[in-house]
């Protein structure tokens, strides 16, 4: 079996990028979470989890 290449530099890159994006969704949602009503959300919350 033959072992893939893999460029170390670029999963960094691409980890670095992913980590990122996660903490700018987070910062996102926790602004929309702070602006509308805890009802609105909720519901949200809930459809999703049903």
């Amino acid at each position: 079996m033959k072992t893939p290449n893999v460029n170390i530099k670029e999963l960094e890159k691409f980890k670095k990028k992913n980590f990122q994006e996660r903490l700018d969704f987070i910062d996102k949602y926790t602004e929309w979470l702070k602006k509308n009503p805890n009802k609105k959300w909720s519901k949200q919350q809930k459809d999703f989890i049903d």
